[in-house]
């Protein structure tokens, strides 16, 4: 357990002993606290710590995590769609330039509305249209899936609601897709020979190629445990 987390506790621990109902700590350093109004910054209740600045106009608590080499934050944005703490940054970083000035970049952030939440990874803030969204800057790229050797899932399907897929990319990086929509007209991969692999399987031709899968690679390790045995053998034979 580090210092700092030791610390907090003894003071969490520290306040409940002194008053089993509710304790107002004093805030303090360069973020979060609560400031201005009438409220108390920080309320800890047993059970909960609220950190409350809801009376100051275009300010909100933060938690700070400060290290030898970096500086790390979260907590409410008041930056878009109109302040007020609407959205949440629970990954930020804080980085200092040489000349001492400080720039805040939100890592991982969360916009609400009626539907639940939409998440930007590096994307700030992300829009309406879809729940989770990314993008890379520079030679970065948005999304990478790995395939692991072993694993013989498919590493990326859409479902509908009923658990079926629909579109998938099966573990020998194959792409399978119920229909090909070009120039506006709709094509069945199946009729066209050169989108023949891309044609949706059944249930049964799809357990049949993981079986055929299984076994090629099956197949592969025992010869290359023969291919093994026999470069020892050769050593062997060299060595006399």
């Amino acid at each position: 357990m580090s210092r700092a987390i030791a610390l907090l506790l003894a003071v969490l621990t520290g306040a409940l002993a002194a008053s089993p109902a509710s304790a107002q700590l004093a805030p303090g350093g360069n973020h979060g606290g609560g400031g201005t109004g009438n409220k108390p910054g920080w309320v800890l209740t047993p059970g909960w710590l609220t950190l409350d600045q809801s009376d100051v106009a275009g300010d909100a608590p933060e938690i700070v995590f400060r290290g030898l080499n970096g500086e790390w934050f979260a907590g409410p944005d008041v930056a878009n769609h109109g302040g007020g703490g609407r959205d949440f940054v629970p990954v930020g970083q804080i980085k200092t330039a040489s000349d001492g000035s400080r720039r805040i970049e939100d890592i991982v952030y969360v916009t609400p509305n009626d539907h639940g939440a939409r998440v930007g990874v590096g994307i700030t803030p992300p829009s309406l249209a879809y729940r989770l969204q990314t993008g890379g800057q520079g030679p970065e790229g948005g999304l990478s899936i790995t395939r692991h050797e072993g694993n013989w899932g498919n590493p990326f399907a859409v479902v509908d609601s009923n658990g079926k897929e629909r579109l998938w990319v099966d573990p020998e990086y194959g792409l399978h897709v119920p229909r090909i929509f070009v120039g506006g007209t709709r094509m069945d991969p199946g009729s066209v020979a050169s989108n023949r692999a891309a044609a949706p399987l059944t249930d049964a031709e799809r357990d049949a190629l993981m079986r055929r899968v299984a076994a090629n690679r099956s197949r592969a390790v025992r010869a290359e445990r023969r291919l093994s045995r026999l470069e020892a053998m050769v050593r062997r034979l060299a060595r006399r």
